[in-house]
């Protein structure tokens, strides 16, 4: 077998969805930001509700929704922040802060002695820290990387806390962010959530920002639309002594429960966004995609690990998922505020659990007085993400043997801490003979298993989600990571969960998941049905998977369905233009539907925004190949592999590719480093020993064994490794593996040529005349193969 038997074809990196988050809650404001008073869209400002609302103004206006951001004067300064005169480490330099003329000022020191000042010019929050921010180069407004601890009085290095979590087996330590991480940056993360009407206008050209906004903070139009055309009516009805009968605005008091979560959630929730713009009142799906535990930013149980803004939790509350009558403004204020925090304070969970709250000590086992006679402090208790306080909205009971499973906070420690979780565990299994706690660790030993891509419970899996449809958070995440499992029954599962389930959250999973069965005829067609789903995320999901098919494989009506999803696909890749991960994805989009050059583009427009992103190096090099631009593909993959010497995908795709141009040495050494991080690549794996073939049989041997046990379904596979093993004289034993390889594909002619000359040679002449007559039932049979295995059939039955 000759050098030009190697693959002559390159792999893509994964596709994203695209997944810029609010990561880290620190943005806002800007120096030189203005308020867009030229365009007239309807909008009067939260000043304009004052004149009739005046109580409910004078409960936002200093609430955390309306402080969510402030601008920094001298007033702020003197009132809200003490002196901070030592200097603070910040990764190879150090900070410290000193008030300048009534301006904040942040001086940062180099470890070569270079000072550099920047201006913070707004603070953001206000509840439990101040970040600030500063205006960088092209219009970027960066969170400084000092930031100041009300609760403690104190400055501390925000940095440290923005931890990125890589895994406790992915063999990386969890790390901090540099504080000019794109996170970092108002722009390009959680701008939406903390002013108000805000347009970016963003030049993809330049790399520049023109923030424009009507207002700092959440403010009352946020949640209730524009409110010009309220005025308008209000004042007409007044001026003619009628009642109101037409608002003119968004009123909450139509809202459904999943209407009022929704909105809420537009800002508290962990997602990527579907669309440009949220309409208060519109539905959750429609618009946004949500992280669930397939995100180690959560621990297994479903309890938060990272900052994860509530809404993943929520929707693993035993009461929103019985369909209770509540929903976040039942204990919030719509300024925010907790409705239940000085008296009363277990009212919240009236009339549900009247017997519960009637009886709180017999219910608690602690006294009802004091922080254990709250409801919320075993069923919401507080846990701190980056010195912010956040409560735990799943409402889960206390499970202390969750903490000894998988070192998640149970609220028995964390008021006990002088007490281990073992002895909680024994408190709890004492006071309640129900193991309240089993089905949780159950469920959040497969999270951790399908993590470990760990599939030995699946059958348990299967079961569980069958029989409780309405655990969406649980059964999302578990068919999230099922890409690795060799279960043929999961296909099964998927199918059925996009059929019945009621969460479009598990209906676009399983869509996602079902796409990857390209071998079954009906794929396709569950792919379209999807288009009709009700909610655009399912249609999304759907869509994505459908772009790699031909637009002329579908017929007429079906065509029509995908393209018009396709196009507002297309256009909702690049909602944030300046998301390096919208680049990207749009990348792969154009890759798929054969538009290389278009691809190519997206790709260097991806690695222009963010420099040290590795798979559109490494997807910009493959598309690069594909065009025949040979030295632009090395210099990307090259790049891609300075930045991640041990990437597998660009450690493949340059073996591929010095393949191809004759540099087998230099090849070899990548495929080996594909193997030592992935040593079930087949494609690694046939390479090498088609490489080794040349002259070293027994690695040729042993590498095309690994390709063909690798699990991937390549015939060329086991026919090689066949090969070789004639080759060295085990003809037995290629014979077996050529049987094998007839069972995966039975149309692979050449293994069934190959198999009959073997059993030719053996004089086996009954079971070459078989493997002869199994050739000819191939559809589609080339008219010469036909005719020259019909004259072999004649020689073979002679020779019998």
């Amino acid at each position: 077998m000759s050098r030009n038997s190697i693959a002559r074809y390159f792999i893509l990196a994964p596709v994203f969805i695209g997944m810029i988050l609010g990561a880290f809650v620190f943005f806002h404001g800007c120096k030189g930001v203005k308020k867009d008073q030229t365009k007239e869209d309807g909008y009067a400002g939260s000043e304009s509700c004052k004149e009739c609302h005046e109580r409910f103004y004078k409960l936002w206006e200093p609430s955390h929704h309306g402080k969510a951001m402030q601008p920094i004067t001298p007033e702020f300064i003197s009132e809200n922040l003490p002196k901070l005169k030592d200097w603070t480490p910040v990764e190879d330099g150090s900070f410290r802060i000193i008030n300048q003329d009534g301006k904040l000022i942040f001086q940062e020191k180099k470890k070569d002695g270079v000072v550099t000042n920047y201006e913070a010019v707004h603070a953001m929050g206000g509840k439990n820290i101040y970040y600030f921010m500063t205006e960088l180069e092209r219009g970027k407004l960066q969170t400084l990387p000092l930031a100041y601890d009300i609760n403690k009085n104190e400055w501390y290095n925000a940095q440290d806390s923005g931890m990125r979590h890589f895994g406790g087996d992915s063999g990386v330590q969890d790390e901090a962010l540099p504080w000019k991480h794109y996170l970092y940056t108002f722009n390009t993360t959680c701008h939406d959530c903390h002013v108000s009407q805000m347009t970016k206008n963003y030049d993809l050209k330049t790399d520049s920002y023109h923030l424009t906004w009507k207002e700092a903070g959440i403010n009352c139009e946020a949640c209730h639309g524009p409110s010009k055309e309220h005025i308008r009516l209000c004042r007409e009805a007044e001026a003619k002594g009628e009642e109101v009968t037409e608002l003119g605005l968004i009123s909450w008091r139509t809202f459904t429960h999943e209407q009022s979560d929704a909105t809420c959630s537009a800002c508290h929730a962990k997602m990527s966004p579907l669309t440009a713009k949220f309409i208060p009142g519109e539905k959750f799906y429609d618009h946004y995609n949500l992280v669930t535990l397939e995100d180690i930013d959560y621990y297994p149980d479903g309890r938060d690990l990272g900052e994860n803004y509530t809404y993943t939790s929520w929707s693993q509350s035993p009461c929103v998922q019985a369909g209770a009558d509540m929903d976040c403004v039942t204990c919030h204020t719509s300024s925010g505020r907790y409705r239940f925090q000085d008296k009363d304070f277990n009212n919240a969970c009236m009339p549900c659990h009247k017997d519960k709250v009637e009886n709180i000590t017999a219910h608690t086992h602690h006294p009802a007085e004091g922080a254990a006679g709250k409801c919320v402090s075993c069923h919401m208790p507080k846990t701190d993400f980056a010195r912010m306080k956040r409560s735990d909205h799943s409402m889960r009971p206390p499970m202390p043997r969750a903490s000894m499973e998988f070192g998640s906070p149970n609220a028995c420690n964390i008021c006990h801490t002088d007490k281990s979780n073992e002895w909680a565990d024994k408190a709890v299994r004492r006071w309640h003979k129900d193991d309240y706690q089993a089905e949780t660790i159950m469920v959040g030993r497969w999270i951790r298993e399908a993590r470990e891509d760990d599939w030995k419970n699946f059958s348990k899996m299967e079961r569980w989600i069958r029989k409780n449809p309405k655990k969406e958070i649980f059964i999302n995440s578990l068919v999230r990571m099922m890409n690795g499992c060799d279960n043929p029954k999961k296909w099964d599962l998927f199918n059925y969960l996009f059929e019945t389930n009621p969460s479009a959250l598990v209906r676009s999973s399983a869509v996602t998941q079902m796409s990857y069965d390209r071998s079954n005829p009906k794929t396709k067609e569950l792919l379209v049905k999807a288009l009709d789903d009700s909610l655009r995320l399912v249609r999304r999901m759907a869509t994505s998977a459908l772009t790699s098919y031909p637009l002329d494989s579908f017929n007429a009506s079906d065509r029509e369905k995908v393209r018009e999803n396709m196009v507002e696909y297309e256009n909702s890749m690049v909602i944030r233009p300046d998301d390096w991960v919208a680049h990207y994805n749009l990348g792969n989009f154009y890759s798929q539907q054969g538009q290389h050059q278009k691809a190519l583009d997206e790709y260097k427009i991806s690695n222009k925004l963010f420099e040290d992103a590795v798979v559109p190096l490494v997807n910009g090099g493959y598309t690069s190949a594909v065009l025949g631009n040979y030295a632009e593909a090395e210099t990307m993959l090259k790049k891609a592999l300075t930045l991640e010497p041990d990437n597998e995908a660009a450690n493949l795709n340059y073996a591929l590719l010095l393949g191809e141009q004759g540099r087998t040495n230099e090849a070899r050494k990548c495929y080996e480093k594909v193997l030592k991080a992935n040593p079930e690549s087949g494609v690694a794996a046939f390479n090498l020993a088609v490489i080794y073939g040349q002259n070293d049989l027994e690695n040729a041997i042993k590498y095309s064994k690994i390709a063909f046990e690798s699990g991937v379904q390549n015939p060329k596979y086991g026919y090689t490794y066949a090969f070789y093993l004639l080759q060295n004289g085990s003809k037995k034993s290629a014979i077996k593996v050529l049987k094998e390889v007839v069972k995966i594909d039975p149309n692979y002619l050449d293994a069934w040529v190959f198999l009959g000359q073997l059993y030719e040679q053996e004089k086996q002449y009954s079971n070459a005349i078989k493997a002869c007559e199994s050739a000819l039932k191939i559809e589609n049979l080339p008219a010469r193969a036909s005719q020259g295995l019909q004259q072999k059939i004649g020689a073979l039955k002679r020779h019998k």
